[in-house]
């Protein structure tokens, strides 16, 4: 009886060409920009945690490191207006700035809290084009109330998005 080959000379090549485009894609993935650098995002904010809420103008500081990784601190995030929710809410932990597409992007694992009261947290998709993100999200809540977010943020320096 003869051995029997486990690998064709055809299935071996194919297994090659999988793994040299898996390995070019991955050299090739979606980052933010610019590199090494920080970024400001400032700009009107609606917030609102079942009937409390209102306007804000928030401020968040990021970072994007030589990768293209993207970084939002939250605890440093600013929420200034005149309705109550902007002086009781607070940025919790670190966020990320992920693109989705060649204009879109989300924030992950953002969290803000009025401490106490409650806490809002997911995900925030939205658009990024020009340096400006704009978004439309509902959040979770320990309360298990609906945490609504939208806006319009500017960045600076323009942040945006490299897509292979």
């Amino acid at each position: 009886m003869k051995p029997r080959k486990l690998f064709k000379p055809s299935m071996l090549a194919g297994l090659l060409l999988g793994a040299a485009a898996v390995i070019a894609t991955t050299a090739h993935a979606a980052s933010m920009t610019p590199f090494n650098s920080p970024f400001i995002a400032s700009g009107p904010t609606d917030l609102q945690a079942g009937p409390y809420g209102g306007p804000c103008t928030s401020t968040f500081y990021g970072a994007i490191d030589g990768a293209g990784n993207a970084t939002i601190d939250g605890p440093m995030s600013e929420f200034v207006g005149s309705d109550l929710i902007c002086t009781l809410i607070q940025g919790v932990g670190q966020w990320t700035l992920v693109p989705t597409s060649p204009n879109t992007a989300e924030i992950r694992d953002a969290e803000v809290a009025a401490p106490g009261l409650i806490s809002c947290f997911g995900t925030v998709p939205g658009t990024l084009v020009d340096g400006v993100f704009t978004f439309d999200a509902v959040l979770d809540s320990d309360k298990g109330i609906p945490c609504k977010v939208s806006g319009t943020l500017k960045t600076s320096p323009p942040v945006g998005i490299q897509w292979p």
